[in-house]
Formats: C-alpha cells, sequence, structure tokens
C-alpha cells in the first residue's frame, strides 16, 4: 500500500521536524507517510521559477521543465493524496508537485503571493487566520519527545540560550555578538546563573568566534558551536534550565 501523505525534505532538521509534527498532531488515523528529500536547488533561479509557476500551473508539461530547471532531475512520481512541506526551499517542490498531480498541498511558512495561489492551506506566524486558508500559530509546529524530569546531582541555576542567527529579516553583526557575550556574563554573575548554550546552523563563523571570545569560561557550563560540532541539544538545555533565552530569529528551536 503507498503511502498517504508526501512529506518534503530540504535536509535541514528543524524544517522538517515542523512537517513531522504537523502530520502527527492532525492526522488521528495515523496515515502512512513517505519522505522525499529535495536535491540541492539552483537557488539563483528561485524567483524565475515562482514566478513562471503563476503562469504554468495549469500545464504539466511546463511544470515538469521548472522542476527539472530548478532541481536539475526529472519530477518524481508521486501517488500519495497529500503533500505537506516547511521552509522556503521546499516551497518550489511543493508548489510544481501538487499542481502537476493536482493534490492539495500544506505549507509551513511565510504569507505570498506563492503561497496564496499555491497552497490549499498555509501554517505561519504572520498575520492573520482565514478559515479553511491559514492558520496562524505563535510558534512553530514543533514537536517535542516527554522525558521523565531528572534530579540535579548539583544544585546550579541555569539559563538554556537558543542562538539563532541571520535571515531574511534578521541580521547580526559583530557588535550584536559582543554585546550579547558582555550581557550573558553580566546576567550569569549578578544572578548567579550558568550558561547552557546552542547556537544554530544560521548562525556565523564570525559570531561564534566572538562569542567565544567574549564569553567569560566561569559562567558556560556548557556550550555547542553548530557550525563547528552540531549536536541536537536544545531540548536537553531546555529541560535542565531554570531560565530560557531563544532569540526571536530561532523560535523553532
Amino acid at each position: 500500500m503507498s503511502a498517504a501523505i508526501l512529506l518534503l525534505s530540504d535536509g535541514r532538521p528543524g524544517h522538517f521536524n515542523q512537517s513531522h509534527s504537523l502530520f502527527a498532531a492532525t492526522d488521528p488515523a495515523r496515515s502512512t507517510r513517505r519522505v522525499l528529500t529535495l536535491p540541492a536547488p539552483r537557488k539563483r533561479l528561485k524567483h524565475l521559477v515562482l514566478a513562471a509557476f503563476l503562469l504554468a500551473r495549469r500545464s504539466n508539461l511546463l511544470l515538469r521543465l521548472l522542476y527539472r530547471a530548478y532541481y536539475g532531475v526529472p519530477l518524481p512520481v508521486i501517488d500519495e493524496r497529500l503533500i505537506v512541506s516547511t521552509g522556503g526551499d521546499t516551497l518550489v517542490a511543493n508548489l510544481l508537485l501538487a499542481a502537476a498531480y493536482r493534490l492539495p498541498n500544506i505549507f509551513v511558512g511565510k504569507p505570498s503571493t506563492y503561497t496564496r495561489c499555491g497552497v490549499r492551506l498555509l501554517v505561519t506566524s504572520i498575520g492573520a487566520p482565514s478559515p479553511g486558508r491559514v492558520i496562524v500559530l505563535r510558534l512553530g509546529p514543533v514537536a517535542i519527545t516527554p522525558r521523565p524530569r531528572t534530579t540535579p546531582t548539583k544544585l546550579r541555576r541555569r539559563v538554556a540560550v537558543l542562538l539563532g542567527g541571520d535571515s531574511n529579516e534578521y541580521h547580526y553583526h559583530a557588535a550584536d555578538y559582543r554585546a550579547l557575550a558582555i550581557a550573558l556574563n553580566s546576567l550569569c554573575h549578578r544572578h548567579g546563573l550558568r550558561l547552557l548554550l546552542t547556537t544554530s546552523r544560521r548562525t556565523a563563523a564570525e559570531g561564534e568566534a566572538i562569542l567565544e571570545q567574549f564569553l567569560d569560561p566561569a559562567v558556560v557550563e556548557d556550550c555547542t558551536w553548530y557550525n563547528r560540532a552540531p549536536r541536537p541539544v536544545s531540548q536537553q538545555y531546555c529541560e535542565q534550565a531554570d531560565l530560557i533565552l531563544c532569540s526571536e530569529d530561532s523560535g523553532t528551536m
């Protein structure tokens, strides 16, 4: 029996987690799912392909040509009944596959002309809800794995810091990272806190270097420099912390 739902993945755990979480939370029948990992796209063609999609969405031949132009491979054969994806790098595949196979689709991401025209249901944290079309959440639909709370062997007041980085809306400069490190030092010394800090795939290597330079080692209990040695520690740090700080650009961490 074929899978009922196709989840598109761009290879980024934070994006795929949202698609999987949405699938798990909204499917009481527990339909089967299949994951399609997308090839690396030719990003410079993105806006051109999306603009062409608006004109070509009723022509299977043109949809197939656009998919090949953007991903460098033929349009895949699918027989699922629903397409779900998260993040801008999956949007092109979501739109083209849904149009080519006349399937309903769900996209988790930002509103745009293309999502309004080509997505059956948009899940977003921006804008206003629309019955049957747009669901607005305060945070992305990220699943966590419940674990029994453990009693720490030593009583330490910890603060988990989940730090993102540059995106379309947010831009960090060297002075921002330096100011953040100095502020965290002050916070920890003033209140007797210890840091559990993780950066993310968006955090620039320069930013990680500045943080490492200016953070006081005396207040750091554990750091994960994601660009050097990525570890999925966000949930672990949050479970161990008394206080959680998350940069505004990284609500899904």
